[in-house]
């Protein structure tokens, strides 16, 4: 069982990484620079200019993908974006090539059966509209899921991870 503690800091990850995701989920191909805070000359920057260990994890990790765009990040960080069919995935390094994270965005075809299941079971009358797949590197909670969910009179954003589900934000629909 986790302590308050542990919930507590898994409830505050997981309301940052909501406020991080939000803007991407919901400004289909114009959500970069407000998500990921990039320099203005970030877009499509040439492979040879990033980080080497970012691009040898990045090779190391998707060997099969060709059409990764690379981005500056206003820290010194350094994104890889590509879409895999109907899954974008954006890998992020730190300034030294280190990885941050990777999230994987898709909707409710692409979720795994059990956290689907636990996602309908809590909430039967929403429906899933988009996923945020969370992995972090070497943390315990290395895997969340961001579930964005709709009802005739609320939007809900929860997060799933071993089994537990916590209701990170609710909206009322306006009229």
């Amino acid at each position: 069982m986790k302590s308050n503690f542990q919930r507590l800091g898994f409830t505050i990850l997981a309301s940052t990484v909501f406020s991080f995701c939000t803007f991407f989920l919901h400004a289909e191909g114009k959500p970069l620079k407000a998500s990921y805070n990039l320099t203005s000359h970030s877009r499509d920057v040439d492979a040879n200019a990033v980080n080497k260990r970012a691009v040898r994890d990045f090779q190391r990790s998707y060997p099969d993908v060709a059409n990764a765009t690379w981005y500056h990040t206003e820290d010194g960080g350094w994104l890889a974006i590509f879409d895999d069919g109907a899954v974008r995935t954006v890998v992020a390094y730190n300034r030294i090539g280190a990885l941050n994270h990777t999230i994987k965005y898709f909707d409710e075809s692409k979720l795994p059966k059990d956290v689907r299941s636990i996602a309908r079971s809590a909430y039967y009358d929403f429906k899933i509209n988009r996923v945020a797949n969370i992995i972090l590197p070497d943390t315990q909670a290395n895997e969340f899921y961001l579930v964005y969910m709709e009802s005739e009179s609320e939007l809900k954003v929860v997060t799933i991870s071993n089994r537990e589900i916590i209701d990170v934000k609710t909206f009322q629909k306006g009229g």
